[in-house]
């Protein structure tokens, strides 16, 4: 096997392209090829009108786009210039996206074309530098707001007058904002050696090659985007960005971009499998699937095998603040004697991590027994922006060792032998929802300040496997006029994403508690199934 240098930028691998594979199609998107130099020359502009407008200080700048060319010379762009990116989903609520800018304390913001259109939710008393790259004249926001510096095409600098840096590995890379328990987004903080590791480990097992073209189906608020994006500019592959037409049709997307490598959670090929979409030989092009995110069905992935006769297919696990994947499991026609239940395994830990399942009382469990997963290595991310609290509890040392450990939260067993980790759920009340990571204590701390009542509880429901569900219900302690409920409903939407708003609103007089006097959240799950 081998073995890399992390102690570079993460962007060196996308510039030893520029210069080996000019002419080389590195993103398509917008039905356009950009080249690896066309884009090279957007993001270094936008790298150069940084380093000449931005805040060394402040080590992060927004990026607020999505699935354009701007958003990922965006991203590009801002390590080039030497900051960590924070990506902004324009399709989240204003107020989301608001907090999640005033937390990162960014000094920059870059902004697609689309996106515009919030400025008006997220321009505030904070002075900022607004890049609009494609707006020719800015001068209605300038304007509108005399106090903040804008930035047209016009007023971008050259990619000559970029000043190239040399990056610790220790620099932020990005910081990607996940649902937090206490009522507000977390930062996670991932650094340049962190990714680094991660894509060296990954080229390293499943060997993507220059020619391969990859699909870019997460966001760029999620992690596993992060998979496609730097992997794919690491090897000089091309990255291909779905509408989201695409993204329904996504077998027929597939075939029609030849992609050779595809990343994605389970639950749409659950999806496509269950409208008998995955023909036997449907996809004879895909070398390489990497699936992630949430539990893989045994049934999804015989199915998707047959769909894909010649693709390596893996289960891939890992939280974010261990960098995308951490352990891995490669589909094999041996693989269902070894899935617990209906779920294929999670496999063995990537190059570099140690893995330990504790008990209680933080000590190594037997073979066999169950405990939760911790886990060390060169992917554990520094903690998370702003919360030395939270990182203290999650990030620490743990007896017999002096490295520091990510408690995950996860469930598992260990294995009697060699066996693959087994994955079982979660030890709190976390679920995953499409892939995404949601602390329900965030939706229900906000669902009392925006209800009024002081007992709210939120479920995963209906509950699929091992801590995930299709989405969220919500029971409140109290009486609730319909009329009230849509109030409720309506001002969740201003705040939280689609897949973290309670699909259902229960109010009832009283809710069940256990003997403790706590409310007893398996009677209601067992309320729901009835």
């Amino acid at each position: 096997m081998k073995t890399r240098c992390v102690q570079r930028q993460l962007c060196a691998g996308f510039l030893a392209n520029v210069d080996s594979r000019s002419d080389h199609s590195a993103l398509e998107v917008g039905g356009r090829v950009h080249t690896y130099a066309d884009l090279h020359e957007i993001a270094a502009s936008l790298a150069a009108t940084l380093q000449q407008h931005g805040d060394d200080e402040q080590p992060l700048v927004c990026v607020l786009g999505r699935r354009s060319l701007v958003s990922y010379a965006g991203i590009l762009g801002v390590v080039l210039s030497g900051h960590g990116y924070v990506s902004l989903n324009p399709k989240y609520p204003a107020n989301r996206l608001h907090k999640t800018l005033s937390l990162s304390r960014a000094s920059a913001v870059i902004v697609d074309q689309k996106s515009e259109a919030l400025l008006e939710h997220l321009v505030d008393d904070t002075s900022r530098v607004w890049i609009l790259p494609d707006n020719e004249d800015p001068d209605v926001h300038r304007r509108r707001w005399p106090d903040q510096v804008w930035i047209g095409r016009g007023d971008l600098r050259s990619k000559e007058d970029l000043v190239s840096l040399e990056s610790d590995p220790d620099d932020i890379a990005y910081v990607l904002f996940t649902s937090g328990s206490t009522g507000e987004p977390k930062g996670v903080v991932v650094t340049h050696s962190n990714v680094n590791s991660f894509v060296d480990g990954y080229i390293d097992t499943v060997e993507p090659i220059a020619e391969d073209r990859f699909s870019q189906m997460p966001e760029l608020s999620f992690d596993a985007s992060v998979s496609d994006v730097w992997v794919c500019w690491e090897i000089g592959g091309t990255l291909c960005i779905p509408s989201d037409l695409d993204q329904l049709k996504a077998h027929e997307y597939i075939r029609r971009e030849r992609l050779t490598v595809w990343t994605f959670v389970p639950s749409l090929v659950s999806k496509l499998h269950r409208l008998n979409l995955l023909k036997p030989g449907s996809f004879p092009d895909l070398r390489i699937t990497i699936f992630g995110g949430e539990v893989l069905p045994h049934d999804v992935a015989k199915a998707w095998s047959a769909a894909a006769p010649n693709c390596i297919i893996e289960n891939h696990y890992g939280p974010t603040e261990c960098t995308v994947t951490s352990t891995r499991y490669r589909w094999s026609e041996a693989s269902s004697a070894k899935c617990a239940g209906n779920a294929v395994p999670i496999g063995h830990a990537m190059p570099g991590f140690e893995l330990r399942i504790l008990d209680v009382d933080q000590n190594d469990v037997e073979p066999g027994d169950s405990g939760e997963l911790y886990l060390a290595g060169p992917q554990v991310a520094m903690g998370y922006w702003n919360r030395p609290d939270r990182t203290r509890d999650s990030f620490l040392k743990i007896n017999g060792s002096d490295r520091l450990y990510y408690r995950t939260g996860d469930h598992v067993i260990r294995a009697c032998d060699e066996s693959p980790l087994s994955f079982i759920g979660r030890f709190d009340d976390q679920v995953q929802i499409r892939g995404h990571r949601v602390e329900v204590g965030e939706v229900e701390t906000l669902m009392r300040k925006v209800s009024g009542f002081d007992e709210v509880v939120v479920l995963g429901w209906p509950e699929c496997a091992d801590g995930a569900a299709d989405g969220l219900v919500a029971f409140i302690q109290g009486s609730c006029s319909e009329a009230r409920i849509t109030v409720i409903r309506e001002t969740l939407a201003t705040c939280l994403p689609d897949y973290m708003r309670p699909r259902q609103i229960i109010c009832k007089e009283q809710l069940p508690t256990n003997p403790n006097g706590k409310i007893d959240r398996n009677a209601l799950r067992a309320g729901l199934a009835s």
